[in-house]
């Protein structure tokens, strides 16, 4: 068996296959889905729009008022048996029109900023919204005190979706949602893989219990972990995004807290430091598997994918290869050997998905 080649390879187009090679896996929430776990960002909408209607209910006269999340929410006396349909994050919002139920909803500036852009329906969107309407209050008057109280709801929202995740999902990874298939990509590749690093986005540690409960590989929670008191990271990562800066030169540290670059350098739980010496070492691969290379997490991705040790990047799909074949094509569009790094695609690298009695 031939010897690791150690150190940086000058030319990918003179890259030959190796008998061993490192491998870097990119956890996405995709996963987590794939398991039949609730963590779509529809699934914590209604988790957390049904909160605030049940902490209506709690007041007398049915007014709700917390400042962060809601500035108004206002009740009929129809409302005692109304329970809020699970759908899309539109048809969620939309249930609010209703006004033999709601006589008023009028949410603060993060979630009008969300209802506002009904298109977007997952984690990635969600961060890029709130990192648009952040660099929208830079051009407003008297910005500094709009972006601190925008960031108090969005710590708010973070808050309920970790006590989300905690009550209705960390509890339902069990060995029962072990699929057969992902034992085989993980440690029955037909490549030889010498060693392994995974680096999860999740909030949660299916990956680690399913999967690697003896601790073969490296894993980094790279936005932390929920469970055992552990916080995890809501925010937007793209340092390369020209209000970037701007949002610097506020020097203003609860403005900028939740850019992830900045909370990376700041995280024990990020372990940067351990991402960088697995990617330096020697050269590799990079299996994405349920995440949408979205642009909120483009600090990260273009640290792996434009590392010059970086051989292939390989997609599992699961009727989303274009979507994110495309995100690549972006994030990598000034690499010069993008062509070669991003693989076909295959129908045998399908993310397997759990099913029920299995």
């Amino acid at each position: 068996m031939s010897t690791i080649q150690r150190g940086a390879v000058e030319n990918l187009d003179e890259y030959q296959p190796m008998e061993e090679i490192n491998r870097v896996i990119l956890i996405g929430n995709g996963f987590d889905i794939s398991h039949g776990l609730k963590t779509k960002y529809e699934h914590f909408m209604h988790f957390l729009l049904s909160d605030l209607i049940s902490e209506a209910r709690k007041v007398s006269p049915q007014n709700y008022s917390d400042q962060l999340l809601i500035d108004r929410l206002v009740l009929t006396e129809k409302n005692s048996k109304f329970r809020l349909n699970k759908g899309s994050v539109r048809d969620l919002f939309g249930q609010f029109q209703n006004k033999e139920i709601f006589t008023e909803f009028r949410p603060t500036q993060f979630i009008q900023a969300l209802r506002a852009d009904l298109s977007k329906n997952n984690w990635a969107d969600f961060e890029v919204v709130y990192y648009r309407h952040l660099c929208d209050l830079l051009d407003l008057g008297g910005a500094e005190s709009l972006m601190l109280q925008f960031n108090k709801s969005v710590e708010e929202v973070r808050k309920r979706l970790t006590e989300y995740f905690e009550k209705k999902v960390v509890n339902r990874i069990t060995d029962e949602l072990v699929i057969d298939e992902y034992n085989d990509i993980f440690h029955h590749d037909e490549r030889e893989i010498a060693e392994t690093f995974v680096v999860n986005f999740n909030y949660t540690s299916t990956f680690k219990l399913l999967y690697d409960p003896y601790e073969s590989f490296e894993v980094v929670n790279i936005h932390g972990q929920c469970g055992d008191g552990n916080n995890v990271f809501l925010g937007y990562g793209d340092r390369e995004d020209d209000n970037f800066d701007r949002l610097l030169d506020l020097n203003n540290p609860d403005i900028v807290k939740n850019l992830k670059s900045l909370h990376y350098k700041r995280s024990p739980e990020s372990q940067e430091d351990e991402i960088d010496q697995f990617l330096d070492d020697v050269a590799f691969e990079v299996d994405v598997i349920g995440h949408s290379c979205g642009q909120s997490d483009r600090d990260v991705l273009r640290k792996v994918f434009d590392h010059q040790n970086c051989q292939a990047i390989n997609i599992y799909h699961f009727n989303d290869f274009e979507r994110i074949h495309l995100e690549l094509e972006r994030l990598l569009r000034d690499d010069p050997v993008r062509d070669r790094k991003i693989k076909r695609f295959d129908p045998k690298k399908q993310c397997p998905q759990f099913k029920k009695g299995s």
